[in-house]
């Protein structure tokens, strides 16, 4: 078993962008974290799927030549053939079917988060654990509409954060939707924690506007 043993010196994700789009004939879509790994910190390097290729050196770097596109074969490193640099260019229409889906679900986004924004403080403002009212009906949470955008979040990869915190944000309002169902149906108070749950519901939504409405 291989044995990390860490890095002694991490890379700034500005100093390495700013290395490596230096030297190529166009901007490679990259980020560079530390992360905390059994003790140890390690760089990590995440490259996006999505690319305009091909892309190749602009000078000769060390044993690299310029204007020669790299591939890897198996485990070792060769130059593309004409045919396959080629095939390079059709990655270029699915990069722009991912941009035009990547747009679109933001500007759905940004919708269906100020509308619940509005629900939720409403929730927050007009409501207690008191006899359910029948106002809140209008103010049902869309959990079909949250179940739609994380499914098309994890479709076109938005990462891992963002499918995280919209993942817990789809539960919570599920978990809210059930609690309104029972007080409809009861017509009476809400469960005992309803008040905790609408707080926590609010605050990451409130967090979410911050981070993703600016």
């Amino acid at each position: 078993m291989k044995h990390l043993c860490g890095a002694d010196i991490t890379l700034r994700d500005s100093d390495l962008q700013q290395f490596v789009n230096s030297k190529t004939n166009r901007p490679i879509s990259f980020r560079v974290e530390v992360r905390q790994h059994e003790g140890v910190d390690l760089t990590v390097i995440q490259i996006d799927k999505a690319q305009q290729r091909p892309i190749f050196l602009a000078k000769n770097f060390g044993r690299l030549k310029n204007n020669v596109v790299y591939i890897r074969r198996g485990s070792s490193t060769d130059e593309a053939t004409p045919d396959e640099i080629a095939d390079m260019g059709k990655d270029k229409d699915i990069s722009y079917q991912k941009e035009e889906k990547v747009e679109l679900f933001w500007k759905i986004f940004r919708v269906f988060l100020s509308d619940l924004e509005q629900k939720v403080n409403y929730l927050k403002y007009s409501t207690t654990n008191c006899i359910y009212d029948s106002t809140i009906a209008e103010h049902r949470l869309p959990i079909a509409q949250a179940n739609n955008l994380l499914k098309q979040a994890s479709e076109i990869d938005l990462g891992f954060e963002f499918h995280t915190q919209l993942t817990k944000l789809a539960d919570e309002i599920q978990v809210m939707d059930e609690y309104m169902n029972w007080g409809a149906e009861k017509l009476n108070k809400f469960p005992s924690n309803f008040h905790y749950k609408k707080e926590s519901l609010y605050e990451l939504v409130s967090k979410m506007k911050q981070q993703y409405l600016k």
